[in-house]
């Protein structure tokens, strides 16, 4: 039989996969190698393919040539072939190339959760794998990865199911319980919902078992404490951690802040050996979610004097305080700083000028909030909101009606603050016709 090159078999597959005929009866043991095909190659084009996400030519060309070959029957190809589409967000490819499989293994399960793990379509699909599969093949892989799933889609409840039942999975032994990926991702689940008695359990086997709890760890821990308002707890844990991050130590500040212990948030504050802009922001916004504007544009203040680059959130929230008071010329200092430091000139700037609306429409300068909102590259419907919303609280009825018109004409769905908005607007210019007119389209 010829052997070919690496190259040349690269440019050869897709030929190959067409007009190699099949193995009618395949081995046992799949061979090393059918029809002139070594086992490595198609390997190495396979993992190619992964490694550069090219699923349409080398992927494709190298399952065909799997099937033609019958090299589809051995399993170390077609687990990485189910690989492949799982990294390519193929389900259904995966799914196919998993059927193909004479012998499939825990890598050949976990694979395929993978892929059926990737979005919120497929995440029943991958419930019912994990429950179909033999046990022999379920580890604490499949869990992990059904758990972060459905963590990271908003399915916590499900998540926390999942994780107790990974808990009670007797047959992987008593570690299973404190895998550090289950910790994360249940950690994630608990803050989502608040949710404590989980939460305890968990990092009660944590300290059982013993195992070594790493910064990642402590901090998804710490975090969820503070958002399930145990910030005792989470103090408690921050200081039983030998090494702290800049999360680590963020994650105290917001808690306390959440808990409107602001004095306790500064003195966590002032112990970091170096603070840096993600704690400044956390500071910043505590206070003016607190009540606090005047402290939370002081450090603000202290922030930039300090040399440090404010985040989109930092900038936000002072914008807020200057809203809260009805300081339209520090607003106008904030925002004459974006403008000399080109700020808002990347995709998250939507956040910073829906705040710019806010601020001039609370301070009644609705021609620069307009300003602001005629320029905005693109628009959500907190933008029409706040523009809709503000005329109708400046006593500019026809001007909130306009916009709530080109709302509409723009195929922005209008939520009930708007309707409220601009309901109050049509009344208090005595536009009573149109107000009518609103509701009977709705």
């Amino acid at each position: 039989s010829c052997r070919y090159s690496a190259s040349g078999m690269r440019r050869l597959l897709p030929t190959l996969a067409v007009h190699l005929p099949p193995c009618p009866t395949p081995a046992a043991t799949p061979p090393a190698t059918a029809a002139g095909v070594n086992v490595e190659t198609v390997l190495h084009h396979i993992e190619r393919a992964i490694s550069v996400g090219d699923v349409r030519r080398l992927g494709r060309a190298a399952h065909a040539l799997l099937v033609k070959t019958a090299l589809n029957h051995h399993t170390l190809l077609s687990n990485r072939l189910v690989e492949l589409y799982a990294t390519l967000n193929s389900p259904a490819a995966s799914r196919a190339a998993f059927e193909d499989l004479p012998y499939r293994n825990a890598h050949s399960y976990n694979n395929l959760l993978a892929a059926l793990s990737r979005g919120p379509a497929t995440l029943p699909d991958a419930l019912h794998l994990l429950d179909a599969m033999p046990a022999s093949s379920r580890n604490v892989v499949s869990y992990n990865t059904v758990i972060s799933a459905l963590a990271r889609h908003g399915r916590q409840r499900e998540a926390l199911c999942v994780f107790a039942r990974l808990a009670r999975d007797r047959c992987l032994g008593p570690e299973v319980a404190v895998d550090r990926f289950a910790v994360v991702s249940v950690a994630s689940a608990c803050a989502g919902m608040g949710a404590v008695r989980p939460l305890r359990e968990m990092h009660g086997a944590v300290v059982v078992s013993g195992v070594e709890v790493t910064v990642i760890m402590a901090n998804a821990m710490v975090d969820a404490y503070s958002k399930a308002g145990r910030v005792e707890d989470a103090r408690t844990l921050f200081n039983q951690m030998s090494i702290r991050d800049t999360v680590s130590w963020t994650s105290m500040i917001a808690g306390y802040c959440r808990a409107k212990r602001i004095d306790e948030a500064v003195r966590v504050f002032h112990m970091m050996p170096e603070q840096d802009t993600i704690a400044w922001t956390a500071l910043i916004s505590g206070h003016e979610q607190n009540g606090e504007e005047d402290a939370a544009l002081e450090l603000f203040r202290q922030m930039l004097v300090q040399g440090m680059a404010p985040t989109p959130f930092a900038l936000v929230s002072s914008l807020g305080a200057c809203a809260k008071l009805g300081l339209v010329i520090r607003g106008k200092e904030v925002h004459g700083f974006m403008l000399r430091r080109c700020i808002g000139s990347d995709p998250f700037n939507i956040f910073i000028h829906n705040a710019l609306i806010d601020m001039y429409s609370k301070c009644g300068d609705m021609a620069t909030a307009m300003l602001v909102f005629a320029r905005m590259p693109e628009r959500d419907f907190i933008s029409w909101n706040s523009m809709v919303t503000g005329f109708s609280h400046n006593g500019q009825g026809k001007q909130s009606l306009a916009v709530f018109k080109r709302m509409l004409e723009a195929e922005v769905q209008p939520t009930y603050v708007t309707f409220l908005a601009v309901l109050t607007a049509c009344s208090h210019a005595g536009l009573v016709s149109d107000g009518r007119q609103i509701l009977l389209n709705q």
